[in-house]
């Protein structure tokens, strides 16, 4: 969701950023922007110049002709091959914004992006759409304003993420470490947040008001600003999926702000969304056109009246994490390259983590590392239901008489069985329950050079599924595969 309203400053590192990308990374784009902002659409003047500008670039030109011509603008099937007429036609304020998105897309999308922008870039084209549609009532200018606007939330995080070179490679390494937290990660490495940058991007290269306006304050009660902020918030919840919890109830608020009933507003919704991904092609996206949500599931529920109710409805087995061994294979793939490379070990055993969370799909998954005396084992990287307060309260000692001791000591992989765990059910002690609260588990000790630095963990504590011998030898085979990485990097 789109966060709460806070005072935008502009710090060093800020304009530090802002600096770089409109000087050295996006130059050529930022110097467009610019000039197409500058153009006043009273002024007819401003026609011929933006005729130029169009022109001198033949890439924007064919890409101006073709979206001109599309359903989506040309309502009246007039077509043309001159941009001239296309400003005639679809209208000067849509013309202009057509050209700031083909190039910002282009600008984005051109090389080879990495699946955090192309995320980003998906959301915030389907936010655009979602949020123009959503301001019919407003009259054209304004209409265009909130496109652009929709489309440029997060244009510091994807030029970031596009341009930012070795720290965009130190944020992302950082933010798959479990339990990070994006800003504190962002303005750590950056010296500023995504929405400073993305507001610093907005006053340098001229991108109007309302952006400004949504990025300093996004809680003021104006119809552009909260046309944005909803058009943002549906393609956001949109993602987990248009019969969720968070998409029903931003639809209700759509709908209050549309003054329109709620199935109507549902059905707009829904068919701006499948208009998006059509579009995508057209505007030169069509690589992120699978990560627009389809929605013909929802219209056939439409359709036979049977739209979902926004209230929560019990956890059904479908619901659950499930394994998933084409992960599995990438993942062991890739942590088998990594052993040659030189990397961060939290990255293994971030890798790691996921490999047993998502890809053997077990509900928590655990490490947990000696403490520098090498008398406690202490929960440190947790990924699953509830993690943050297991991992907290995951402290065992090493030498007591417990489960987690013995198969440090024995250095090997153990699946707890409780009380099927003949000789050693003793070991399940009353403290390990309370903390664990399950009696089904599987351990696993992380060696390096014959001795046990730590230890992974994981049940289904929240699904309270059986385990399986399948799953523990996908386990078993993550934890050797740590112990090998970290053995290989040890002797580098």
């Amino acid at each position: 969701m789109v966060e709460k309203a806070r005072k935008i400053q502009v710090s060093r590192g800020t304009q530090e950023w802002v600096d770089r990308l409109s000087d050295q990374e996006m130059p050529a784009l930022a110097t467009t922007v610019r000039r197409l902002r500058k153009l006043a659409c009273q002024d007819d003047a401003s026609v011929g110049q933006l005729v130029k500008v169009i022109l001198k670039d033949p890439s924007l030109t064919s890409n101006v002709i073709r979206i001109a011509n599309s359903v989506h603008y040309n309502v009246s099937n007039t077509k043309t091959n001159t941009i001239s007429r296309a400003i005639i036609i679809v209208g000067f304020e849509a013309i202009r914004s057509i050209c700031i998105t083909v190039k910002v897309i282009e600008a984005l999308l051109g090389d080879t992006p990495n699946a955090r922008l192309m995320n980003l870039v998906a959301q915030s084209f389907h936010a655009a759409m979602q949020a123009k549609n959503l301001a019919k009532k407003l009259n054209t200018e304004e209409q265009e304003e909130v496109f652009i606007a929709a489309l440029l939330y997060h244009l510091g995080e994807a030029a970031f993420w596009c341009y930012g070179g070795e720290s965009a490679q130190i944020v992302d390494s950082k933010l798959r470490m479990p339990g990070a937290g994006k800003r504190a990660v962002v303005e750590e490495v950056l010296g500023t947040g995504f929405d400073q940058l993305s507001c610093g991007l907005a006053k340098s290269w001229r991108l109007g008001e309302t952006l400004i306006k949504v990025l300093e304050n996004p809680h003021q009660d104006h119809p552009s600003v909260r046309a944005v902020i909803l058009g943002q918030a549906i393609a956001e919840a949109a993602k987990q999926g248009w019969d969720s919890v968070p998409a029903q109830k931003m639809m209700k608020r759509m709908a209050k702000y549309a003054g329109l009933p709620l199935k109507d507003l549902q059905q707009q919704v829904l068919e701006c969304a499948d208009k998006t991904a059509k579009m995508s092609k057209v505007w030169g996206a069509g690589k992120i056109r699978h990560l627009i949500p389809s929605t013909q599931k929802m219209k056939d529920e439409l359709a036979s009246g049977e739209l979902p109710e926004v209230e929560t409805v019990a956890a059904n087995e479908s619901e659950f994490i499930q394994a998933n061994h084409e992960l599995q294979l990438s993942i062991l793939r890739e942590l088998s390259t990594l052993m040659y490379a030189k990397v961060d070990v939290n990255l293994v055993f971030n890798m790691v983590l996921e490999g047993i969370h998502r890809g053997v799909g077990l509900d928590r998954a655990l490490l947990a590392l000696k403490s520098a005396d090498g008398k406690v084992l202490v929960g440190k990287y947790v990924l699953g239901e509830s993690s943050d307060q297991f991992g907290e309260r995951f402290s065992f000692p090493l030498r007591g008489d417990n489960i987690f001791s013995y198969c440090m000591k024995n250095l090997e992989p153990v699946w707890f069985k409780h009380p099927s765990s003949g000789p050693i059910k003793h070991l399940y002690t009353s403290e390990l329950s309370a903390v664990l609260e399950v009696k089904d588990f599987f351990c696993g000790p992380i060696m390096v050079k014959n001795r046990s630095v730590g230890m992974f963990y994981a049940d289904y504590h929240h699904s309270q599924r059986p385990l399986d011998e399948e799953q523990f030898a996908s386990f078993r085979h993550f934890v050797q595969q740590a112990s090998m990485s970290l053995s290989m990097h040890g002797q580098k």
